[in-house]
C-alpha cells in the first residue's frame, strides 16, 4: 500500500511557504536589515523555475528507494510547488526568503541546525519525530523539501533531504 501524505507534513510544508508569501515589511526588524531600498533592489525575485522539473520523480524515486507518486505543479507567482502523491512537497522561491522562512520554522517546531556542504546556506529541521524539513539557499534560489521521515529516521531523512537538494540546485545551474 503506498505511503499517505502525513497530516503534519503538509502542515509544516504550508508553513515554511506561507513565510515566504508575506511582504517584506511584516518580517521582524533586525538591527542589522539593509535599508529598505536596498531591500527592493535585492529581493526582487527572477524568473523561477517549475519544483517538478527541479526534482524529477525518476530521480526522487532513486533518492528516496520508493516511487513517489505523480507530481502536482503549483504556481504561485512568489513561488512554485510541486507536491508529489506519496513523497515529498518541493517548494522554490527567490533565495531572500530563506531567512524569513526558517525563522518561521523555529518559532513554530523548535530550532533548526546549520547544515554545511551544501549550497550558501542550508537547514534540517524534524517535527515531532516524523516529518523532516530541509531549506537550502544558492543559485538565487531558496529551495525547500518536506518529507515524512522514513521509519522516524531523522538521520536518512536528512541525507535524503540533502540529496533532493543538491539535485534541485543542480537542476536549477543547468537550466532545468
Amino acid at each position: 500500500m503506498p505511503r499517505q501524505v502525513d497530516l503534519l507534513s503538509v502542515l509544516l510544508g504550508c508553513a515554511l511557504l506561507a513565510a515566504c508569501d508575506r511582504p517584506r515589511s511584516e518580517s521582524p526588524p533586525s538591527a542589522d536589515a539593509p535599508p529598505a531600498a536596498a531591500a527592493t533592489a535585492t529581493t526582487t525575485p527572477t524568473a523561477l523555475p517549475d519544483a517538478c522539473a527541479l526534482a524529477p520523480a525518476a530521480e526522487l524515486a532513486r533518492i528516496l528507494g520508493t516511487d513517489p507518486g505523480a507530481p502536482r505543479g503549483l504556481d504561485g507567482g512568489a513561488r512554485k510547488v510541486c507536491m508529489y502523491a506519496t513523497g515529498p512537497t518541493i517548494g522554490v522561491e527567490d533565495a531572500s526568503h530563506y531567512d524569513a522562512s526558517r525563522q518561521v520554522l523555529e518559532q513554530q517546531h523548535g530550532p533548526a541546525s546549520e547544515v554545511g556542504g551544501i549550497g550558501e546556506a542550508a537547514f534540517w529541521q524534524v517535527a515531532q519525530g516524523r516529518v523532516g524539513s530541509f531549506g537550502v539557499k544558492g543559485n538565487g534560489l531558496f529551495a525547500s523539501i518536506t518529507l515524512d521521515l522514513p521509519a522516524g529516521d531523522a538521520a536518512k531523512g536528512l541525507e535524503q533531504g540533502k540529496a533532493i537538494a543538491a539535485l534541485m540546485l543542480q537542476q536549477a545551474a543547468s537550466g532545468k
